[in-house]
């Protein structure tokens, strides 16, 4: 056996790599699990904004500014994005949405 090479039935050779990449398919969004993981993954994408809005409220408070301010508006869109996100498995969980229909909000700009 070599290291890092994982036999298969077909005699082919796939690597750990493919192996990984194999098993991160089957979490697709055709199931719940992969809707959560996707859901999870956009959040830890763009959390980077409510900790940048969080700081510049504190510079704020003791008169710095950094120059580039997130507007209440564009937090409160932020928000409302999070919230999208965030309800979207218990709606399908609470059949308002069928899982074939998930459209996943769109990132504020």
């Amino acid at each position: 056996m070599i290291p890092g090479v994982i036999p298969t039935k077909q005699k082919e050779v796939k690597t750990i790599k493919d192996e990984v990449e194999t098993r991160s398919e089957v979490f697709s969004l055709d199931t719940l699990e992969g809707v959560i993981n996707e859901r999870n993954k956009l959040i830890k994408e763009t959390i980077w904004v409510k900790e940048k809005y969080e700081c510049q409220l504190k510079e704020k408070q003791i008169g710095m500014s950094s120059g580039t301010d997130i507007t209440q508006i564009k937090f409160e869109e932020w928000l409302q994005y999070w919230k999208n996100l965030r309800n979207l498995p218990n709606r399908i969980k609470n059949r308002e949405i069928k899982l074939r229909d998930v459209i996943f909000p769109k990132k504020p700009e």
